[in-house]
């Protein structure tokens, strides 16, 4: 059970999601796919795009003037050479990616300024993307990077620049974890310790330093990908809809 005020924010963004149309036990018994390796059914594909689809819509409802200055801001670190320090960076690409992530986003997480400082860097080495909080940039592949890769560093900025919310949010995956077994669900995988507790994605509780909540940084990440990804969204719904339900509440501005 999610700590009150965590659970008083996912009854509300189950109730606003209600409130615009959309029935998420609906979505969760229509699927039959349960094993990542399982392809997903075309129509299952298109249930999910269209779910993804109807809550961009209603996500890109909430620009007041304050939020747009922000996400302005932002998006103009991409072309900033006081804030591009690589070479062959896409910025274009890179832009085009920020700006589908920022349209979705409420201004309460993006008024710290050192969310339009961000340092753009790219890497020969491997693909995808990764952050560095402390240093406060961003580092793409100059080969293949995803646009749900992009979004999921950018989530660490939000979670990193957001502390007292992310605290919080941390702190649900920690009990989690606890709940399961403590450092006893904790399973050296790819990526170092994971936790295995009812999470969509073991990378969810991927641990940092297991004497704290400060250990748990991927939640708000790994909330914010399904957005961007079909597979990712079918599975947090089918088998963490408390966790999408968590992420919604941090979008719709539901937590108080």
């Amino acid at each position: 059970m999610a700590p009150l005020k965590l659970q008083a924010a996912m009854d509300r963004a189950e109730r606003d999601l209600s409130k615009h149309g959309i029935d998420l036990d609906h979505y969760i018994r229509s699927f039959k796919s349960s094993s990542w390796r399982h392809e997903l059914e075309q129509e299952e594909c298109w249930t999910v795009e269209l779910f993804i689809r109807e809550l961009k819509g209603i996500l890109t409802q909430h620009n007041g003037r304050e939020a747009k200055e922000a996400k302005r801001r932002i998006l103009r670190t991409v072309f900033d050479h006081r804030n591009v320090y690589a070479e062959h960076l896409d910025q274009e690409r890179v832009h085009r990616a920020l700006r589908g992530l920022l349209r979705l986003m409420p201004g309460y997480l993006l008024g710290d300024p050192r969310l339009s400082r961000i340092l753009w860097r790219t890497t020969a080495h491997g693909g995808g993307a990764s952050a560095d909080t402390v240093g406060n940039s961003i580092t793409i592949s100059r080969g293949r990077w995803l646009t749900a890769e992009l979004v999921h560093e950018f989530g660490h900025h939000i979670d990193a620049r957001n502390h007292s919310l992310s605290m919080r949010i941390r702190g649900w995956t920690r009990d989690r974890v606890k709940a399961a077994g403590g450092s006893k669900s904790l399973e050296r995988r790819r990526y170092g310790l994971c936790a295995v507790a009812g999470f969509y994605d073991t990378y969810v509780g991927r641990c940092y330093n297991r004497s704290s909540c400060r250990g748990f940084f991927e939640t708000i990440p790994m909330g914010l990908e399904p957005l961007f990804n079909t597979r990712r969204m079918f599975f947090i719904i089918k088998r963490d809809p408390e966790h999408f339900l968590l992420t919604w509440a941090l979008c719709r501005g539901l937590f108080r």
